[in-house]
């Protein structure tokens, strides 16, 4: 299934550093300020980050269970607060505000599709009427509890490296860790250098910041929320103030370790590094880091392999 080529323009406004308007549109973005109208409860507002994130530097302490294994994290938002913070949503839906060369964020990618089109095509996207969600692409998300066999298999060379890598995390350099994915009886896994301590559950902690922790991650297909339900609602029932743009976000934070801008002052979103990492390749000055890689590249490069260019 070619989401891709369903998915919207999204017009984006800010104001830059001397107060003028910038205006330009994107396919991926991050949530802002404006679209926490949508979300309404700070339920609505929390977001889990994935075990991926976590390992490349995300932050899951302190944290707050939202329902059995869920724990909520904080999460960049594109709206600047002023020259040198981001706004970011913290633990308990709380709006705050972070520097923006902070690391342990989570990055939450989201995208728009016009509501016939969505119509039309989520029965192939496995759309969940319970809770609203589709599936489509795939990242490594979740700690693999058979991390150990993983490690065994990789140091007596019984896995198959495919080929493909995903963005790890973004040194104080700008140089960025990419994480090499493999197969293994058939799935796919990706193996990291834990940066920090990584809570799984209430029975499994593993601390990587005091000594090396290689840990592994299976991909798994991406789970997108409507976070508009209540206007994709209203044109389904067919009033008329409905909206007719479905608006779609990560269920978790698919990413860490990656700043809003390095190095300061404060860049804009418009030409922040997660903008370019969503859009296209990051680079970071003249110099391009990741060989290529980008979101699209991670998330859905078996399904789509031409991309956009940044305006």
């Amino acid at each position: 299934m070619n989401l891709i080529q369903y998915i919207e323009d999204v017009k984006i406004k800010e104001d830059d550093n001397n107060g003028q308007t910038l205006s330009y549109a994107d396919k991926f973005y991050i949530l802002g300020k404006d679209d926490l109208q949508y979300l309404k409860t700070s339920r609505e507002r929390c977001c889990p980050m994935s075990d991926y994130a976590v390992a490349n530097g995300g932050t899951r302490e302190p944290y707050i269970t939202i329902d059995s294994q869920l724990f909520s994290s904080p999460y960049y938002l594109r709206t600047k607060y002023n020259s040198g913070f981001s706004y970011e949503v913290v633990q308990g839906g709380e709006l705050s505000h972070s520097v923006s060369t902070n690391k342990n964020l989570g990055i939450m990618p989201c995208f728009n599709i016009k509501f016939d089109d969505f119509i039309k095509i989520c029965d192939e996207l496995n759309y969940n009427k319970e809770d609203h969600t589709i599936q489509f692409g795939e990242m490594p998300q979740n700690y693999c509890l058979n991390s150990a066999e993983l490690e065994n298999a990789y140091k007596n060379h019984q896995l198959q490296p495919t080929g493909k890598y995903y963005m790890g995390s973004m040194d104080n350099n700008g140089v960025v860790t990419q994480n090499k994915e493999y197969d293994y009886k058939g799935k796919k896994f990706v193996r990291v250098l834990l940066k920090n301590k990584l809570i799984v559950s209430d029975d499994i902690t593993i601390d990587g910041s005091k000594e090396e922790k290689w840990v592994w991650f299976e991909v798994k297909p991406v789970k997108w929320v409507i976070y508009n339900f209540e206007e994709f609602s209203k044109h389904l029932e067919q009033k008329a103030q409905g909206e007719d743009i479905v608006k779609l976000r990560s269920q978790f934070s698919l990413l860490s370790g990656i700043p809003f801008s390095l190095p300061s002052p404060h860049k804009n979103y418009k030409d922040s590094i997660i903008r370019q990492y969503l859009n296209t390749t990051i680079r970071y000055g003249e110099k391009e880091t990741l060989g290529g890689a980008s979101f699209y590249h991670d998330c859905f490069v078996e399904e789509y392999n031409s991309y956009l260019e940044l305006e």
